[in-house]
């Protein structure tokens, strides 16, 4: 399958899983109002939070090394398997503790009860997260695209039964994100199981030099996450529960725009790791420019439609959610750019200075946090992430640029040759139109 129908089918993955978990949110938050919204987004960003922490960059490694071909399939995945639930165990039981002795101030509102149970699903949906990768790693895109399917399928069902047909609470909801992980862990195992033998062993030569790529990505990973979500933490801690529903909804509304991104730096990585790096480097900065201006399409478009869309899905009492939707939009737009070259320094073997640019933009997406939060509200949260965030974009395109050795300006600026495919679309569509066929 080529590269453009690999992002292809992977972008329209991505389009699916959001179609599903619309739905699911538009339940809760009807359901359940702005502050079930706000403690659901609280209990979801634990497992979020210590996903990154116990991950340790293994996924991208796995990645690198089996494009590589380096280690043996069968190697890569046992560690995996051992490695996941082990150490996702301990994070478990950590965090545990770390709650009851100084965490709890940021999760005020939310039961402990629903804390301790999320804790459950951390194995299982980290490693189900490694095998999705290792089957991405073998270009194994459509079993990929099945198991980012299924997790949203089965939570907008079991969400509509469980709060519209059983009228339940978020108790129910709450179990059953402990439920989804576990189905897709075997799920995920029976697909990796049809490539290679899965043991319950571990290879140390390979996890030490898995561990010692994957260190450098999982920094990174770290940083750029906690620059994602500590803001929601913070707004927990300043403003309460409330708030936080107005705001986690206008981050997720903002984060439509990342589907052409997200999809791209999926394919993007294990083909970068397969090919030399003159031409890698090419082939990421024409993706980077295509994906920069359907970015800037799908952010005007949420511009546009968001006030509405907020209302008539949602209801009026999420209208606080639009200013710092609107606010969070250029960050959203800079980091489009910033995750592909991410992508292809991890594909060329240099994470670090993904690493680098995350913990940037973490230091200055705190402090401007701190600062603006307790003046502006959750519009003071989101004008501080959509700072970080372009100065995110700008240190990775200058790693870019010194790896690369190609211009930022042929990053970001469409070149007469990239508007063939867009001139043929628009051709065929005058063709098919009343006006073009008089």
């Amino acid at each position: 399958m080529s590269l453009t129908r690999n992002i292809s089918s992977v972008l329209l993955t991505n389009i699916l899983v959001f179609l599903l978990g619309v739905p699911a949110g538009i339940v809760i938050a009807r359901v359940l109002g702005p502050e079930g919204v706000g403690i659901y987004a609280l209990i979801m960003l634990v497992p979020g939070l210590l996903y990154q922490l116990g991950n340790l960059g293994l996924g991208g490694a796995s990645i690198y090394f089996t494009g590589t071909k380096r280690f043996d399939l069968s190697d890569v995945t046992s560690n995996s398997l051992v490695f996941g639930f082990a150490v996702m165990v301990l994070l478990g039981a950590l965090f545990a503790a770390a709650y009851r002795l100084f965490l709890y101030p940021f999760f005020k509102d939310v039961e402990p009860l629903f804390i301790y149970l999320i804790l459950l699903s951390l194995p299982f949906s980290l490693v189900s997260v490694y095998f999705k990768q290792i089957l991405l790693a073998r270009f194994k895109v459509t079993e990929f695209n099945l198991l980012s399917l299924l997790q949203p399928l089965l939570m907008l069902v079991g969400v509509a039964l469980l709060l519209i047909l059983f009228q339940a609470g978020m108790l129910s909801v709450v179990v059953l994100c402990v439920v989804v992980p576990v189905i897709t862990f075997g799920a995920s195992a029976l697909l990796v199981r049809r490539l290679t033998v899965i043991r319950l062993s571990v290879k140390l030569r390979v996890l030490k030099e898995s561990l010692g790529y994957g260190v450098k990505v999982y920094l990174a990973n770290i940083f750029t996450f906690l620059s994602y979500r500590l803001d929601i933490l913070l707004v927990s801690y300043f403003l309460g529960a409330t708030q936080v529903g107005f705001y986690a909804l206008a981050v997720a509304m903002a984060e439509m725009a990342w589907f052409i991104p997200n999809a791209v730096k999926t394919i993007l990585f294990p083909q970068v790791s397969s090919s030399d790096r003159a031409s890698s480097g090419r082939l990421a900065a024409m993706v980077a420019r295509h994906t920069l201006v359907l970015s800037v399409l799908a952010c005007a478009a949420l511009a546009a439609v968001g006030r509405w869309a907020i209302e008539l899905l949602y209801g009026p009492e999420f209208l606080p959610s639009f200013l710092p939707l609107l606010i969070l939009l250029p960050g959203i737009i800079g980091n489009s750019v910033a995750s592909l070259a991410a992508a292809y320094l991890s594909g060329i073997g240099k994470p670090v200075f993904a690493t680098y640019a995350s913990l940037a933009s973490l230091a200055v997406n705190v402090a401007l946090n701190l600062i603006l939060i307790p003046m502006w509200g959750i519009a003071g949260a989101a004008a501080a992430t959509s700072v970080s965030y372009c100065l995110n974009c700008l240190i990775l395109l200058l790693a870019f640029y010194r790896q690369s050795r190609i211009e930022p300006r042929d990053v970001l600026l469409m070149k007469a040759e990239d508007l063939k495919p867009y001139l043929g679309v628009a051709k065929r569509i005058l063709r098919l139109s009343p006006v073009g066929t008089k």
